[in-house]
């Protein structure tokens, strides 16, 4: 049970941070740091979708 919790909380987490994204970074084209920041920067300069990289 308190491995399910955390896995619980660890996908919430994810969905929280996702929604963020999504929601503001992305459409504002604000890059984030670290590996989010380089899939950013290669979605903006490629034109893929940045849910490829």
């Amino acid at each position: 049970m308190k491995y399910f919790l955390r896995a619980l909380g660890l996908a919430f987490g994810a969905f929280i941070y996702t929604i963020g994204l999504d929601v503001f970074l992305v459409p504002n084209h604000v890059i984030d740091g670290g590996v989010v920041g380089i899939a950013l920067m290669a979605a903006e300069l490629t034109g893929i979708s940045f849910s490829i990289f």
